[in-house]
């Protein structure tokens, strides 16, 4: 059994910083920084302000920049800018 670290930002949670590095990340509140992660999940009402850079990413919500690993994949739901 594989058990991976996940950061969970919850509805009506902001984060302000510089970076932000870990295994897997799920957004559901507001972030202003980058992001370093194997997978990366936006929810429909989060708001992403700052680079990303991952192997995987699904969004329903709002971002700002996004860079990919060049490997990954990209799943858009509903892009709001």
């Amino acid at each position: 059994m594989c058990i991976r670290d996940r950061l969970i930002i919850g509805s009506g949670t902001s984060f302000e910083g510089t970076s932000i590095k870990t295994e897997d990340i799920e957004i559901y509140g507001r972030i202003e920084a980058n992001i370093k992660s194997n997978v990366v999940y936006v929810g429909a009402a989060a708001e992403v302000f700052g680079s990303v850079i991952c192997n995987q990413i699904e969004v329903h919500g709002k971002m700002r920049r996004l860079v990919l690993n060049p490997l990954g994949r990209c799943r858009m739901k509903s892009m709001k800018s």
